[in-house]
């Protein structure tokens, strides 16, 4: 289990070969469905590849999130 404070800064990586899921519970917060809409989105376009960042970094800006350079 792990929770992240609001506002932390805080990011996701798998370093194993294998996939990996998580399961996130998002209490009531400024991220609202569609940003996880959104997201699904770009994944399921990637088809098993890696997502588009540009995309994916401009959901996150439009839902307030920053994400991370690079």
């Amino acid at each position: 289990m792990l929770c992240i404070p609001r506002g932390a800064v805080h990011k996701f990586e798998n370093r194993r070969d294998t996939d990996a899921k998580a399961l996130c519970v998002v209490p009531p917060a400024p991220i609202v469905p569609e940003y996880f809409r959104e997201i699904r989105d770009v994944l399921a376009t990637a088809a098993g590849g890696p997502p588009d960042r540009a995309k994916t970094a401009e959901i996150m800006r439009r839902h307030g999130l920053i994400p991370e350079a690079g």
